[in-house]
């Protein structure tokens, strides 16, 4: 709690009126002892006050500078006011730099704790005088009270003075308030030591500058006397000592001066502009606060190491000890720790040179004197461990390390080094050899018996830990002996955690806390502990999504009697997800999730039954997305699919939970809808409008273009539009046609009577196209390649179609735009002819070209006379028929399988390999393989796309991948896009590859030029 005093001087007003009041005095004081024969002011004690304050107190205390040094100056000499606050003016400021640039612009602590602190502070002192002895001389200047020819001799002159007052006042100013407040310090708590040393400070300065037996004048040597008393105050008072000290010292000397006495009183030496007496008392002050200081500083240095050196000695858990050479190893230094560990006293170490001697141990005392000799004889370090009697009489353990320190003649002369107690580290090794000695006595007795266990026990280990089932035995009591790795991995047991002689029935009902339906375990568990019969087959659900399998069989001896039981769990959640993925499968599109086109028939069915019996009516809405082809052939079909999702994502927020919505295909979607028999119009608008208004609505943005996807929409109503499910998916069909002729983006209901001239003529007008081309030979053949998926190589090329536009030189027609139509109106069998005829031609041309593989189409394979014909263009252009892939497309090849099993039967006797094209995407192509004997199996490419993160999709293709390696096919995955689909791809053990990350399509059939990204 602050005192009454020190609340009433930490108010600001109270901090500048006492500092204007000091400042004034202090200005008194310094004019009060002019320079002899002149009015020049030796030192300015304000100066040191000013800055002492402002490093105190803070800068807040500057209107008590101002103020003090205008009223100095006003009432000194006739200086005009403006003058007078101008030099006012210049004091505050000195002080405030030198104040600021000491806080914070320097590292300075302000009770001198190190010589950095000195010399910044006699730098940043002389320094901001400058300020003050500038702006003061130039007021004096202007006010024509200075002559031009005196100007620096002033400047000078003020310049000294404020300093020296700077270095007499301001360390004593700044260390007394933290000294009397670190020590609380009193007048009356003064060591008489104190006064004895200040009064001979006082005496030897008043010898040398005072008028009494003044002997200064003597010689300016004898200045110097002032410096022992001035170092002895230094050395036993410390910092304090050290500011008292040369205040009094350089109060003395600049009276001395000022009044003519003492070796700086030569007086004025006139035409000159530097007073040289004031030079040297302003150099003579300096030395007295450098010397005082530095001597503190060395002092603590010192005291400082010492004082490490011994704290660092007195903490290190062991006995240092320093012993002499002369009289081998008598200890002329010895640690306190020398009570703890020995019991003697440091004096009776060291008044007794041979008592080390006599304590060694009988047994050792040899061994280490001559270890000690040898060590001496060849300046090496000393190092033996030996036993000591301590004081009481017993005796320890010692480690006694040391080294010799060599004296001027490079011989050893002291030993200087540590004891360690090792008594309890002896009684460890001893008792260890013990042990040791036990244990191999015991291990010699179990040798054999431990062989033939461990034989027994390996083997059973290397079972056990290989299977990948859990393993847990308990014995009669059930208590559990055994549990393998397995097991604990299964249930997620730590491995720390040992469960060897715990209750079966606890760690059971532990576990079983981990079942979905964990209510039911107390019922579960019982039934298999009453039985000594094997248990039943359990299928436990755990509630992290696992399933387990859960069997106990009883273990009986060879009489029969009971005694212990084993616990088998197998994790069979995979298998059970693999069959739920295939179901799933088997009925959804992979892409969407939707139900695919045979689950939607299935549906179908079902509603037209149910509609007949309630006699009810329900629409069949047929959605075909716009111009969809163009997303694919453009950018590609991450893009379509990107598309395809968005759609189905908007048009299932709009279908209500009693509809059915499923995907036919590429980008045909259908939809079963409900018809209310009140405002049955209305019911049939409402759906379709929205659906258009959804779609047309996705915003969608590749490549920078901002793009548009709108649908068209057909739909017939049962019963009006037909009685059977291939009725109303016809009339829905013809709808949608109809809303495409229509101008797209819109929905038709079917009409029977609509006229459908446009549409003729646009199946006419591409009918014509494809005829043109066929006749003018505007068809071209590009290549992909198809690679192995193991070494990246080439194995055989995919042939496709192209067909030149006449109309702009240059330009490509996607099959996209042609295939469709050629197919509907039978023109596709003569394509299909002409790249047949095509490509033989190319392997009879190029005997060196890789085979070649051919797209045949639905509509082509039907035609029965379609294998004479490829058998005798291979015969005429002599052509290995191996060299010939035919692909068929599975929806082809199951759609009609007595039709593809008499195609394929005849390509096989021909020669040519037959290749089953989007294999899996019914997923009822399994029971297929056993009637179509393909060779090749082309995995659909929707299984392929993303397969890296898709794990559904993984399992799938595995599934297949096994199932033809099983049946001796290959397979070949198509949209091989990137490289980690590859590295998926080879994984799963697919044979070959296709995809733009293996090689896109080009009109280029050498391997070399297709081939330039593998």
């Amino acid at each position: 709690m602050k005192t009454d005093d020190n609340v009433v001087l930490d108010h600001p007003v109270v901090r500048v009126a006492l500092l204007a009041l000091v400042y004034f005095l202090g200005g008194k004081l310094g004019l009060s002892m002019p320079y002899v024969g002149s009015n020049i002011t030796l030192f300015w004690p304000p100066a040191g006050i000013a800055l002492a304050a402002v490093m105190v107190w803070g800068v807040s205390c500057w209107p008590g500078i101002f103020l003090g040094a205008a009223a100095i100056n006003l009432t000194t000499g006739e200086i005009a006011l403006p003058y007078a606050l101008s030099i006012a003016t210049g004091n505050t400021l000195g002080a405030v730099s030198g104040a600021f640039m000491l806080k914070n612009l320097t590292d300075f602590h302000r009770v001198f704790r190190k010589k950095y602190d000195l010399a910044v502070f006699m730098l940043t002192a002389s320094g901001s005088m400058l300020i003050t002895a500038t702006i003061g001389t130039l007021s004096l200047y202007v006010g024509e009270q200075l002559a031009d020819n005196l100007f620096f001799q002033a400047w000078l002159g003020w310049w000294l003075g404020d300093t020296a007052g700077v270095l007499i006042f301001t360390p004593l100013l700044l260390i007394l308030p933290a000294y009397l407040k670190e020590t609380r310090f009193r007048i009356g708590q003064l060591e008489p030591q104190f006064v004895f040393i200040m009064g001979s400070c006082v005496v030897t300065a008043w010898l040398v500058f005072g008028s009494f037996l003044s002997v200064g004048t003597l010689n300016l040597s004898l200045a110097f006397l002032v410096f022992p008393p001035l170092i002895w105050a230094s050395l036993r008072f410390d910092i304090l000592g050290a500011a008292v000290a040369g205040l009094i010292i350089s109060l003395i000397a600049v009276w001395g001066t000022a009044h003519g006495y003492g070796p700086f009183s030569n007086g004025f030496i006139p035409h000159s502009e530097i007073h040289h007496d004031q030079l040297v008392l302003f150099l003579f002050v300096t030395s007295v606060f450098l010397v005082s200081f530095i001597v503190v500083f060395v002092q603590s240095s010192r005291l400082d190491a010492e004082s490490r050196y011994r704290a660092l000695v007195e903490q290190v858990p062991a006995v240092t000890y320093i012993a002499a050479a002369e009289s081998f190893a008598r200890n002329i230094f010895v640690s306190p720790q020398i009570g703890s560990q020995l019991g003697f006293c440091r004096d009776e170490w060291q008044n007794d040179p041979r008592l080390w001697e006599k304590q060694l141990h009988p047994d050792d005392r040899e061994y280490v004197i001559k270890t000690l000799a040898a060590s001496f004889a060849r300046n090496t370090p000393f190092d033996a461990n030996y036993r000591i009697f301590r004081k009481n009489g017993s005796f320890i353990w010692i480690r006694d390390a040391a080294v010799w320190l060599s004296d001027k003649s490079d011989k050893p002369g002291q030993l200087q080094g540590l004891m360690f107690d090792i008594t309890d580290l002896k009684t460890a090794e001893e008792e260890q050899g013990r042990l040791i000695e036990k244990l191999n006595i015991s291990e010699k007795k179990q040798r054999e018996m431990r062989v033939l266990a461990e034989r027994g026990q390996s083997r059973m280990a290397a079972l056990l830990s290989a299977m990948k089932i859990g393993i847990m035995f308990e014995d009669n009591a059930r208590r559990i002996e055994f549990v393998n790795s397995q097991f604990l991995l299964i249930w997620k047991i730590n491995e720390n955690n040992s469960l060897i002689g715990v209750p079966t029935e606890i760690v059971l009902e532990q576990i079983m806390k981990r079942l979905v339906c964990s209510a039911h375990a107390p019922g579960l568990l019982h039934d298999a502990l009453d039985t000594h019969q094997v248990h039943e087959y359990s299928e436990l659900e755990l509630n992290d999504g696992r399933v387990l399998n859960q069997q106990a069989f009883p273990v009986n001896d060879s009489d029969n009697r009971f005694v212990g039981r084993l616990w088998v769990y197998e994790d069979v959640t995979r298998e059970r997800q693999t069959a739920a993925q295939l179901l799933y499968l088997a009925e959804r599109d992979p892409l969407t999730g939707l139900f695919n086109r045979h689950r939607f028939q299935e549906q179908l069915r079902k509603r037209i039954d149910l509609a007949q019996r309630n006699q009810e009516q329900f629409a069949l809405l047929y959605l075909d997305l716009d111009d969809f082809k163009f997303f694919n052939d453009t950018f590609g079909h991450d893009v379509g699919d990107t598309v395809l999702l968005r759609v189905t994502g908007e048009v299932s927020s709009i279908v209500r939970h009693i509809e059915i919505f499923a995907r036919l295909g590429g980008d045909e979607f259908a939809i079963l809808s409900a018809v209310r028999s009140a405002g049955a119009e209305e019911s049939i608008n409402s759906l379709p409008a929205r659906i258009i208004q959804a779609i047309s609505s996705i915003p969608l943005h590749f490549l920078g273009a901002n793009l548009k996807i709108t649908v068209s929409i057909g739909m017939a109503v049962f019963p009006d539009h037909g009685l059977t499910a291939e009725e109303l998916i016809t009339h829905a069909d013809t709808a949608m046609y109809q809303a495409k002729i229509s101008g797209k983006n819109t929905w038709m209901l079917y009409d029977a009577k609509q006229d459908l001239s446009k549409a003729r003529s646009d199946q006419i007008t591409w009918k014509n196209r494809i005829e043109q081309a066929l006749e003018k030979n505007l068809f071209e053949l590009h290549f992909q390649g198809i690679y192995t998926v193991a070494e990246s190589a080439l194995a055989h090329l995919e042939v496709l179609v192209r067909m030149r536009n006449p109309e702009e030189q240059g330009t490509l027609i996607m099959p996209g735009q042609f295939i469709p139509i050629a197919e509907k109106n039978g023109q596709i069998i003569h394509i299909d002819r002409w790249v047949i005829k095509e490509s033989i031609d190319l392997l009879s041309r190029n005997e060196d070209l890789l085979p070649l593989a051919i797209n045949i189409s639905g509509r082509t394979f039907d035609d029965k006379t379609l294998p004479h014909f490829i058998y005798d263009q291979l015969s005429n252009k002599k052509v290995n028929p191996g060299r010939l892939i035919i692909e068929l497309t599975e929806t082809a090849a199951v759609s009609d399988i007595k039709n593809a099993q008499r195609f394929i039967e005849a390509m096989h006797q021909i020669g040519c390999l037959v290749c089953l094209d989007d294999f899996g995407s019914g997923f009822s192509s399994f029971s297929y393989l056993k009637y179509l004997g393909v060779k090749i199996l082309k995995i659909d490419g929707l299984f392929i796309q993303n397969l890296h993160h898709n794990r559904d999709n993984q399992i799938l293709v595995k599934a297949i991948v096994d199932v033809a390696k099983g049946l001796d096919k290959m397979t070949i995955a198509e949209f091989v896009e990137d490289a980690d689909t590859l590295e998926m791809v080879r994984k799963l053990g697919i044979d070959l590859g296709q995809g733009y990350y293996l090689g896109g399509p080009s009109a280029e059939m050498h391997p070399s030029k297709i081939v330039d990204t593998v």
